[in-house]
């Protein structure tokens, strides 16, 4: 019997096809640059209709407000998976929104809800150097992984979760405190897992301006 160990070391190909819903501020002019924030859902949104975003999270709050200054660029996860295992798929549509579209890449930031949440941890932790700051809500991630994160981390969560525990927001919060990273952290008294949380979160205009005042200088 022969037993060999060896390393497979070759770029390989991956075909994307995902699908995406994409939002322009009114009066969109492709002569000026615009702020763009990259939207990842929860997972009862997974799937091949992209109509199930309509009226949820983001998008829900960026319809009602004609003076929202973003480009929200919101991917849909294919069925039966979870984000980071279609993170460079992702990857690669911000980068095609990035140049079919007049997107400020020094102001790119992220967000998402639940699954969506440690979407974002999976990015801010594998693709370090693309997102100015980073807003996850009711997410998770690895408290170990912290020591990888650049991006500037504004933390959100219910206390009352019962699907995904507050406790997962507090490990990378600790984390990234212990690390000296920059965090701040939010959390909701009397608030479960429900898109409540999202609703609060996103109507706060506090978030924007905040998220607004990191700027990359690394381009």
């Amino acid at each position: 019997m022969t037993i060999i160990n060896q390393v497979f070391d070759r770029e390989v190909m991956i075909k994307a096809n995902i699908g995406y819903k994409l939002f322009l501020p009114k009066h969109y002019d492709s002569n000026k640059w615009y702020p763009l924030i990259l939207f990842l859902h929860g997972i009862k949104k997974r799937g091949t209709d992209i109509r199930v975003l309509d009226h949820y999270g983001l998008i829900k709050a960026v319809s009602s407000d004609e003076d929202f200054p973003f480009i929200v660029l919101a991917p849909q996860c294919p069925p039966l998976v979870s984000w980071p295992a279609v993170r460079h798929e992702v990857m690669g549509l911000l980068e095609h929104v990035t140049t079919q579209y007049s997107v400020d890449k020094k102001k790119i930031y992220l967000t998402g809800f639940s699954m969506g949440a440690h979407g974002v941890w999976d990015l801010i932790v594998n693709c370090p150097d693309h997102f100015s700051a980073a807003a996850p809500i009711a997410g998770w991630y690895e408290g170990e992984a912290a020591k990888l994160v650049k991006t500037p981390v504004w933390v959100f969560h219910g206390e009352e979760d019962d699907v995904v525990s507050i406790s997962g927001s507090f490990t990378m919060v600790n984390a990234l405190k212990e690390a000296g990273k920059e965090v701040v952290f939010t959390s909701y008294p009397g608030l479960k897992h429900e898109h409540d949380v999202m609703d609060i979160t996103y109507a706060n205009p506090e978030l924007y301006r905040w998220l607004l005042q990191y700027v990359r200088d690394n381009e």
